[in-house]
């Protein structure tokens, strides 16, 4: 037997199962799986615009390092600034994808000692994240506010609470009034990840968070969104405007710092913003 024969048994194994995946192009035909909800992936004038805009740049093909190291560019910070400033937020930051960014929040945000309570639906990128944490996590179950009640009365320290607002598997979407409710009365951070939600919900695509009456309901929350500009957004709501400047800083100096140590080192591909209001 040779040493690389073990991966073809698991790979027939995987044949048995009608488990095997393979990779294929589309060949002209409809796509129903894809997460392109508003085609600007295949947009001739986004195209023809972005073409425009390489025109304008200095010859450059590759960042050539990390965004931290050589790789920063103020094409790079002026996007940041655009798609911040749509959702409402003073400052953003851009991963090269939503995974990266799920990843590197999760990763860096929740400290030893601090607790995790996410709905047992969620996406895998958070689940993952979640994994890289020093935080203790724990599932409560799909968009069951009794059983959040429950983890939350038994959690101690701080709390990040991590939900999505639509869900992609099924397109059922979270009780948020309640869960922001909840979060409130026990002090506990609000983490929403918007991806299926915005560019399709909500005044001009900003998502389900806003416009569900959530933001008087608690008192900081974390919006992660992901589209075909952002892959996540952080918020931070009914603080003191010095108070939220100053934690939204710290927070992304932290995953800008974390990040610099680890595989999924910021590019210029997707967007973690911060908002207040």
């Amino acid at each position: 037997m040779h040493q690389e024969d073990f991966l073809r048994i698991a790979l027939d194994k995987r044949r048995e199962q009608n488990a095997f995946r393979q990779l294929r192009t589309s060949n002209q035909q409809v796509d129903f799986c894809s997460n392109d909800y508003l085609g600007l992936a295949r947009s001739e004038r986004i195209q023809e615009e972005a073409l425009q805009i390489c025109r304008q740049l200095p010859q450059v093909h590759g960042s050539g390092g990390s965004r931290l190291l050589a790789g920063n560019y103020e094409l790079v910070e002026e996007a940041e600034k655009l798609i911040a400033g749509f959702h409402d937020a003073p400052a953003g930051l851009i991963f090269n994808s939503g995974y990266d960014a799920n990843l590197g929040f999760f990763a860096s945000v929740p400290q030893k000692g601090d607790v995790i309570i996410y709905d047992q639906l969620i996406h895998a990128s958070i689940r993952d994240g979640i994994r890289l944490s020093p935080a203790q996590a724990y599932s409560f179950f799909h968009n069951d506010t009794d059983d959040l009640a429950k983890k939350l009365n038994n959690a101690d320290g701080r709390v990040f609470v991590a939900v999505e607002s639509v869900y992609s598997m099924d397109g059922d979407t979270a009780p948020l009034q309640e869960i922001a409710g909840l979060c409130h009365r026990h002090q506990a951070l609000l983490v929403v990840d918007e991806a299926h939600a915005t560019g399709i919900i909500g005044e001009k695509g900003k998502a389900w968070y806003r416009p569900s009456g959530c933001r008087t309901a608690v008192l900081p929350a974390f919006i992660l969104s992901e589209r075909q500009w952002a892959a996540m957004a952080l918020s931070c709501w009914d603080r003191p405007s010095s108070g939220i400047i100053s934690s939204i800083s710290a927070v992304r100096s932290s995953i800008r710092l974390h990040c610099l140590r680890r595989p999924w080192r910021l590019s210029s591909r997707r967007m973690m913003f911060f908002r207040s209001s």
